[in-house]
C-alpha cells in the first residue's frame, strides 16, 4: 500500500511542476498544516472485529500540504497528507487461547480543493478526494480559516476543519490547527 502512495505522490508532484512551470509565480500558494481533533466513528462497526473490540480511541492527528492556483477571491488546489483516525484493540476467540490484535487507522489522502476568500484574512474551503486505506474512499472536507500575516509572503493559519469519509464506520473528523502558507 505504502508503494503505491509514493507512486501516486510522485504522479501528483510530477503534474503540479508541470501545470505550475505555465503558471505566473504571483499566482501560487503553498501550505504545511497540522491539525488535532476528535474523529466520530463506531469503531467496532469500522473495523472487522464487531463484537471483539475491547478498547479504542479516538484522538484524531493529520499532517497535510496545499498547493492552490490564485484567481482573485477565489483559487483551486491540490491537497497531500496523513491522517490517524482512531485506534483500536480487539480480542477475537480462537480456540482456547484468544488473538489480541491492535490497529490504527492511518490513512493517507489526497483531495482537489477550493478556497474562496471572504475578507483579506478569512477564507473557506471545501474539497473531496480519496483517502487512501486498504481500499481508496470517497472523502469531503470544510475548513474555515482565519490567516495571521507575517510578511507580504508569509501567513500563518489558524482552523477549523471537518472531514467527513465514505469508508467502514464513515469517519466523521472534528479538528483544530495552524501552519505555514507561503505566498509566492
Amino acid at each position: 500500500m505504502r508503494i503505491k502512495f509514493y507512486l501516486w505522490i510522485f504522479i501528483v508532484i510530477i503534474l503540479i511542476f508541470s501545470l505550475t512551470a505555465q503558471l505566473p509565480a504571483s499566482k501560487l500558494t503553498f501550505s504545511i498544516n497540522a491539525h488535532l481533533g476528535l474523529t466520530l466513528v463506531d469503531v467496532g462497526d469500522a473495523t472487522e472485529w464487531y463484537d471483539d473490540v475491547v478498547d479504542w480511541d479516538t484522538f484524531f492527528f493529520g499532517f497535510f500540504g496545499q498547493g492552490f492556483y490564485q484567481m482573485e477571491k477565489f483559487s483551486v488546489g491540490l491537497e497531500v497528507g496523513y491522517s490517524r483516525l482512531y485506534y483500536y484493540y480487539a480480542v477475537v476467540p480462537y480456540g482456547y487461547q484468544p488473538i489480541r490484535y491492535e490497529g490504527e487507522s492511518a490513512p493517507m489522502k489526497g483531495l482537489l480543493i477550493t478556497q474562496v476568500e471572504i475578507t483579506d484574512s478569512i477564507f473557506v474551503q471545501a474539497g473531496a478526494g480519496l483517502h487512501f486505506f486498504d481500499d481508496p474512499a470517497l472523502g469531503f472536507m470544510g475548513s474555515l480559516r482565519y490567516h495571521l500575516k507575517i510578511s507580504d509572503k508569509i501567513q500563518i493559519p489558524i482552523f477549523l476543519r471537518s472531514d467527513l469519509i465514505l469508508g467502514s464506520g464513515t469517519p466523521i473528523v472534528l479538528s483544530f490547527g495552524s501552519g505555514v502558507v507561503i505566498l509566492l
